[in-house]
């Protein structure tokens, strides 16, 4: 579309009654905009945004038109005339891969048409950089440009978030609540002697501490009952087995040395 050149001198003005508004695009254009980067790489379009002005001096960005193009080139970018749609706020171009910027042919021809103007450009990894322009009259009635800061607006929530968390913490903590064991516990009815004994004699041939003992087991009476084990417990059993002696033990040998081997708790613990 044909541009007419604004006064160069407006940059020179500084007001401190006009503050510098911020601009907020919101999810569907910010898609667009992602889109359309994607799909030219290498190459300038141009975009009509389309949105509303706050009483805050704030700017949402709610969508964006393409008009037809009468240039777009890696360099250049042109709309034909008599496309601006309604509720149009400003214009969006793309540097692509040339960093986001204000030209000389942006600030002289293109900027100071609308109330405000964007530039955008591939940034670091995936993101987008944005440079962005508003164009205002001051109480006095001069032209000013302002450079203004671009932000996203976060759509809303599709799902309820303390219902969520709170199921879902409720299942994830189950871990931490006791699990019960149906195990052989050992009663003493009379203790005859000790002996020196490894109390998981599996691992690798890593000596074991002597002071390592239970009693014989013929002196023992046997006796079915129900274990309780806490999530607690066997975590405990498998930090001090990994950080004291390098052992990695699974749930299940953590259970069996709280139920059956109660001497390697001790011995852990030492």
């Amino acid at each position: 579309m044909p541009w007419g050149k604004a006064d160069t001198e407006t940059e020179k003005v500084v007001c401190s009654e006009v503050s510098v508004p911020d601009i907020y695009i919101e999810a569907i254009p910010r898609q667009k905009i992602g889109y359309l980067m994607e799909e030219y790489p290498h190459q300038e379009w141009l975009a009509y945004l389309v949105g509303k002005k706050s009483d805050h001096e704030k700017f949402f960005v709610e969508d964006i038109s393409i008009p037809p193009h009468t240039e777009s080139s890696m360099a250049s970018a042109e709309a034909e005339p008599f496309h601006i749609p309604d509720k149009c706020i400003g214009i969006i171009h793309s540097h692509h891969r040339m960093g986001a910027f204000h030209s000389a042919t942006d600030r002289d021809y293109v900027d100071k048409n609308f109330p405000v103007s964007i530039t955008v450009a591939f940034g670091e990894g995936s993101n987008l950089a944005y440079d962005a322009l508003s164009y205002q009259i001051t109480p006095c009635g001069k032209r000013i440009v302002l450079d203004c800061t671009v932000k996203y607006v976060q759509p809303p929530p599709l799902f309820n978030k303390d219902k969520f968390l709170n199921k879902a913490k409720e299942n994830i903590e189950k871990a931490h609540k006791v699990s019960f064991v149906s195990s052989l516990k050992v009663v003493p009815s009379a203790l005859v002697g000790y002996e020196e004994f490894p109390w998981y004699p599996h691992y690798r041939g890593v000596p074991l501490p002597q002071t390592a003992v239970r009693a014989k087991e013929s002196s023992f009476l046997r006796m079915r009952i129900p274990k309780i084990v806490t999530q607690t417990e066997i975590q405990t059993v498998q930090d001090q087995a990994k950080e004291r002696y390098g052992f990695v033990l699974s749930r299940a040998e953590a259970e069996d040395i709280i139920l059956n081997h109660p001497e390697g708790i001790r011995w852990l613990e030492l």
